[in-house]
């Protein structure tokens, strides 16, 4: 627009005279005549100091949504907000180790029960691991096992739980997803043949199966 920018003024012609002769000496003054005379130099100052005001957002980690965010007002969100108090954040979301016999009542064979019983072994004595949310089939009478999902009707697939203490996507969380795949379903030796999946997602921090490892020699 040019010099056509003041047209359209506000504030009247004297006025901003008699602003400008008092402001000849002032600080905004001085700061705008620096500017001018080193546009590049305070270009380069202000945006470095932008950049370093904007690091410590490359620390930030976005997680999916959770009931955090939801005001105690219900009986399902104090629920839960009592479950994640006393039992922790990860009890919200326990892991889930799914073992797949791929046959009819594999679920009960006893090498598959003992493997079992090493796995419960390995995962209870785990820092981020809260020992009494352990459950796993071999811990149960069938019926209650079959009542609990953990295991399906034709008794080929069971699962194991246990509660981290630490929601899913924090670093802890992801550690012990790392553990239960690399170290401790290894350590429990299923059978040949067995596919075992395991949740969370060290990549997103959120819950789905992948496969651990699907069979065993």
């Amino acid at each position: 627009m040019g010099h056509g920018v003041n047209r359209l003024r506000v504030i009247p012609r004297r006025v901003l005279e008699r602003r400008a002769a008092k402001d000849v000496t002032g600080f905004w003054h001085r700061l705008a005549t620096s500017i001018m005379r080193r546009p590049v130099l305070w270009f380069c100052a202000a945006g470095g100091l932008m950049i370093v005001i904007a690091l410590p957002a490359l620390g930030l980690a976005l997680t999916s949504g959770d009931n955090r965010g939801i005001p105690l007002t219900t009986e399902s969100t104090r629920g839960m907000h009592v479950l994640q108090t006393t039992l922790g954040p990860g009890a919200l979301a326990p892991h889930q180790i799914v073992v797949d016999t791929h046959r009819a009542g594999g679920a009960s064979d006893p090498a598959v029960v003992a493997a079992q019983e090493r796995l419960v072994a390995e995962l209870q004595p785990d820092r981020e691991i809260i020992p009494r949310t352990t459950l796993a089939p071999s811990m149960v009478a069938p019926a209650q096992a079959r009542q609990a999902n953990l295991v399906d009707a034709d008794g080929r697939v069971l699962q194991i739980r246990a509660a981290g203490r630490h929601d899913a996507g924090e670093q802890p969380a992801m550690d012990l997803v790392e553990r239960i795949r690399e170290d401790y379903v290894p350590a429990a030796r299923f059978p040949h043949g067995t596919t075992v999946l395991v949740s969370g997602g060290p990549a997103f921090g959120v819950d789905f199966l992948d496969r651990a490892y699907a069979a065993f020699p």
